[in-house]
């Protein structure tokens, strides 16, 4: 027992003494920073901590410095040139619209909403356009509720089953039917006399 805890020991050590060696050898240098283009030892160490290895490689983001580049990233973009893609003014504009899903002004100009007050009531009622509401036949989002909650993503697919009302549509559908023609196909005259 006592040469198991002292094998395990000595593993360990052996452990952390590589781990510190390799740590020591890996330790970037003077010569390094100036290799990849900063002026210091610091320098390169502050931008590669904020996962730039070259000087060039910070720069062709178009940040103007580090605390800039993290404020842009924490929004997933990478760099000035990107977050001109999405014609955004400014990152609060940005983060407001991210927020109810929309990565560029484009985008959320398709969806047909007049501003992100609508376009998260709508979104909140599962739709991701006003276009995508209005093919579902649905007045307004207590009609859509009531039918989703039914198992119907338009009126229209209702309207297709033949049922009269959501408590037929349950009792045939509880009983396998998911269409009145389904269930006359069997020749049965009513749900009783199939069971």
């Amino acid at each position: 027992m006592k040469k198991f805890f002292k094998r395990t020991l000595m593993f360990f050590g052996f452990i952390i003494v590589a781990t510190l060696l390799i740590g020591f050898l890996n330790k970037p240098s003077e010569e390094d920073a100036l290799e990849a283009g900063f002026a210091s030892l610091e320098e390169f160490t502050e931008y590669k901590s904020g996962g730039y290895a070259t000087k060039s490689e910070f720069e062709a983001t178009g940040f103007s410095d580090l605390t800039e580049a993290k404020r842009f990233k924490s929004l997933g973009y990478q760099s000035i040139a990107q977050f001109k893609e999405t014609g955004f003014s400014d990152l609060a504009e940005a983060k407001d619209y991210k927020s109810v899903d929309f990565d560029s002004m484009e985008q959320f100009e398709s969806s047909g909403f007049m501003n992100l007050t609508e376009a998260k009531e709508y979104k909140d009622a599962g739709y991701n356009s006003k276009e995508e509401f209005e093919s579902t036949g649905f007045a307004n989002f207590i009609e859509s509720k009531e039918y989703k909650d039914a198992g119907y993503n338009s009126k229209e697919e209702f309207e297709s089953t033949g049922f009269a009302n959501f408590i037929e549509s349950k009792e045939y559908k509880d009983a396998g039917f998911e269409t009145k023609a389904q269930f006359a196909k069997t020749g049965f005259i009513n749900l009783r006399q199939q069971k």
